[in-house]
């Protein structure tokens, strides 16, 4: 299933102050301390909880749906999967999550792509996959160190000399898109504070 092009990306796609548009909107929103509404959606987290998700992830997130961010990023999303070959068969895009990784902030090695499909009352989602994802970082790089992405293109031994930094995900505006299920992570951030907006389209189970 891998592909020869691991990622795609569009350098610079964004201008500043696109960044600084999407990066106020997202702010505007009440920030939430990243994936423990995925443990408990309908009650508080436990202290055991929220300890095992800082294991593997700590940043803070909201979720956005305009439409202006649809039709933002939409055409990088097709072109992308056009121009690299992948060819897969897309029907949705989820919402957008807008994350802030601080200092000291960070998103352990994960894949985007679940093992079962979704199970909704949504049509556009029930018995979809996460095929594609996107990510791109809206902060001028200057004003951050560290939180380098990184993917492990191997899916499988995580070693050093297999490993693949994404250098142009650091570019402000730049657009990274890759298919969701590669192994990637978020390295910490050693100062200032980096904002990214991440999001992924879905179709039909693999075949």
């Amino acid at each position: 299933m891998i592909k020869k092009n691991f990622y795609w990306y569009f350098e610079k796609a964004l201008s500043k102050d696109t960044c600084e548009k999407i990066i106020k909107h997202g702010q505007a929103k009440q920030l939430q301390m990243s994936s423990i509404e995925d443990i408990a959606v309908d009650r508080k987290a436990t202290k055991k909880e929220k300890k095992y998700v800082e294991k593997f992830r700590k940043s803070k997130i909201c979720f956005l749906n305009d439409q202006w961010l649809y039709d933002l990023f939409s055409p990088y999303i097709h072109t992308a999967n056009k121009n690299a070959g992948w060819g897969y068969d897309l029907t949705w895009s989820e919402s957008f999550q807008f994350t802030v990784y601080k200092k000291n902030n960070y998103y352990h090695w994960h894949q985007d792509s679940f093992d079962a499909p979704f199970s909704s009352e949504d049509p556009n989602f029930n018995g979809k996959v996460r095929k594609v994802s996107l990510i791109c970082n809206l902060t001028d790089s200057k004003k951050f160190t560290g939180g380098e992405v990184e993917f492990d293109v191997t899916n499988l031994a995580r070693k050093k000399e297999l490993l693949l930094e994404c250098k142009e995900a650091k570019q402000q505006g730049t657009i990274i898109i890759f298919p969701s299920y590669i192994w990637h992570r978020v390295k910490p951030v050693k100062s200032g504070t980096r904002k990214s907006i991440v999001n992924w389209s879905i179709g039909d189970p693999w075949k």
